[in-house]
C-alpha cells in the first residue's frame, strides 16, 4: 500500500462511539431512570426503608443497567465493522467506506469490505470539532456512522450536513 493511500486510513476508537450513542439515547431514557429514584426519596419521608430501596437502585442497578447497555452496544454486529480500519472516499451522491483488516507488522492491511452510504439514506447529522455524525435511517447497513472531521471535504460540507 501506498503512503498517500495508508495516510487516508483511520480507526474510531470506541470512545466516540459510546459519546455520540450517549447523546442519542441518554435524554430518552434519563427520565424513565431518575423517576423511580424520586418516588423512593418522596416515600422515604414516610419509612426510611424506602431510602435504601433508592440506594439500591442508584448503586446496584443503575450501574448493573449501564454496564447491559455497554455490552450491548459492544456486542453488535456493525460495530465490530465500524472499529476496524477504515477509508471514507465522498461524492455528491453520497460516500463510500472501505474497512480494512488489522494492521499486523507481517502482513499489510488489506481491504476486506466496502460500504456505500447514499443521501437518501442519512437521516440526519452532527458535527462537532473532531468529527462528524451521521445518524442513518432503519434499513441502512449501521446506524450511526462517525467519521473524523479531517476527512470530511470542504466543498461538500454542505450537502451532507443536514
Amino acid at each position: 500500500m501506498s503512503g498517500a493511500e495508508s495516510d487516508n486510513i483511520f480507526c474510531q476508537g470506541i470512545q466516540p462511539y459510546a459519546s455520540a450513542y450517549l447523546r442519542k439515547y441518554a435524554l430518552r431514557w434519563a427520565m424513565v431512570a431518575l423517576l423511580p429514584l424520586c418516588i423512593f426519596i418522596v416515600a422515604g419521608m414516610a419509612d426510611n426503608r424506602w431510602w435504601f430501596v433508592g440506594l439500591m437502585l442508584l448503586f446496584i442497578i443503575y450501574p448493573m443497567a449501564a454496564s447491559f447497555a455497554w455490552l450491548s452496544l459492544l456486542g453488535r454486529p456493525q460495530m465490530a465493522r465500524l472499529l476496524r480500519p477504515q477509508s471514507v472516499e465522498f461524492s455528491p451522491e453520497g460516500f463510500q467506506l472501505t474497512f480494512y483488516t488489522f494492521p499486523h507488522p507481517d502482513e499489510p492491511t488489506l481491504p476486506m469490505d466496502s460500504v456505500f452510504i447514499s443521501k437518501q439514506e442519512i437521516r440526519s447529522s452532527h458535527a462537532t470539532a473532531r468529527t462528524f455524525s451521521f445518524n442513518l435511517v432503519k434499513g441502512a447497513p449501521f446506524d450511526l456512522i462517525l467519521i473524523p472531521a479531517k476527512y470530511m471535504p470542504p466543498e461538500l460540507f454542505n450537502s451532507f450536513i443536514i
